[in-house]
């Protein structure tokens, strides 16, 4: 993992980008299986698409080993044979292995124990989340990766304030599903408005 590249993508916190991490199991965990079962039904199309996906995520992490095997594989997909794509995947499981090996090494994020003081502060939480949603979904129109960070940010409130709307959003944020992720956040804000 390139953490000097990657840290700054999450301001510089690792703790948000160890959450975001832990979660990358979850997300892409089952590409190779699933770019296999694609190519064993013969669609290039999707298998190509799914190692795009797992490109970018992976990129966005600083996982650059399993971003170059699904860059490489991705390109492969475009016309070499069946010995040479199952070559190509091998190499990306591989890569990946390592990954998510370290990935299920990393501590898990400890939940900070609620007090009072947390309490009395939800009804300003309120409208400082407004805000920060506000800023996240411009993030998220613009396409920019600061919106991962962002989301981060804001990840503390959003499960004290709105806990059934964390995981979907979470999820469409760490796999750059931006456009669907901006929609979660146009509905919160929606709900927001009329409460």
């Amino acid at each position: 993992i390139d953490l000097k590249a990657t840290l700054p993508r999450f301001g510089g916190s690792f703790a948000s980008f160890a959450a975001l991490f832990k979660r990358f199991e979850g997300s892409q965990g089952g590409a190779v299986a699933d770019i296999r079962a694609l190519l064993d039904a013969g669609d290039r199309a999707s298998a190509g698409q799914a190692a795009h996906r797992l490109r970018g995520v992976a990129a966005n992490l600083g996982a650059t080993d399993v971003a170059s095997q699904a860059l490489e594989l991705e390109q492969a997909l475009r016309g070499e044979d069946a010995a040479a794509l199952a070559l190509r995947l091998a190499r990306l499981e591989a890569a990946l292995r390592i990954v998510l090996d370290a990935a299920r090494d990393l501590p898990a994020p400890q939940p900070a124990d609620a007090t009072p003081a947390q309490a009395q502060a939800q009804a300003e939480d309120c409208a400082t989340l407004r805000q920060e949603l506000a800023l996240l979904l411009d993030l998220l129109h613009n396409n920019n990766m600061k919106a991962m960070a962002q989301f981060e940010a804001l990840r503390p409130a959003l499960a004290r304030l709105e806990p059934g709307n964390v995981a979907p959003l979470a999820d469409a944020v760490a796999t750059l599903r931006f456009e669907q992720a901006a929609q979660l956040v146009r509905a919160l804000l929606d709900t927001k408005e009329d409460a």
